[in-house]
């Protein structure tokens, strides 16, 4: 009896804890890292708060990477044409710009024009399977968590923010599902 009462008990404890960890169906071939519901619930946070408050910045660093699909639009934008730190990404064989800001007001200027374009409600959840074949195709390096997208009603923004610190590592536009 007791051994069954253990048995039962392994297995509740197992259960809950498998559905804390929200799990994704990661497409063959691509190197995806768990962070665990902790550091994804902490990012989320610090996505909304940076978000809400036009003064606030701690999700930025003097360096992050803007891919190159939200570069397309992003380029033209008068006040971030001058920043430096061009990127060359060569996806399928095609040649692709992006842009590395190189300090902290860089930085701020992008996340100001980022911030501009959620006019409405979002919402933040893990990359689906469409996007995660994007993102993996403009990087050189494993996806490691937190991995999240800003999803508005005309876009799906990826963040991917550093594990050690929650830093912004790359932004760009996710393809949306039809």
């Amino acid at each position: 009896m007791k051994t069954i009462s253990l048995l039962l008990s392994l297995i509740t404890i197992s259960i809950a804890s498998a559905q804390n960890a929200e799990t994704i169906n990661i497409p063959e071939g691509i190197v995806y890292n768990y962070g665990g519901a902790n550091l994804n619930e902490r990012a989320t946070k610090l996505i909304n708060d940076n978000l809400s408050n036009s003064n606030y910045y701690t999700i930025l660093t003097n360096n992050f990477v803007v891919g190159p699909e939200l570069w397309k639009r992003f380029q033209k934008i008068k006040k971030l044409q001058k920043m430096k730190g061009d990127v060359s990404l060569r996806v399928n064989r095609v040649q692709h710009s992006a842009k590395l800001s190189q300090n902290l007001d860089d930085s701020k200027l992008i996340w100001d024009e980022f911030r501009k374009e959620i006019t409405g409600p979002y919402k933040i959840r893990k990359a689906n399977e469409k996007e995660l074949k994007y993102f993996w195709s403009v990087i050189s390096f494993n996806i490691d968590e937190p991995l999240l997208v800003v999803e508005t009603e005309n876009h799906n923004y990826i963040l991917n923010l550093l594990q050690s610190n929650l830093k912004l590592l790359w932004l760009d536009e996710a393809p949306r599902s039809e």
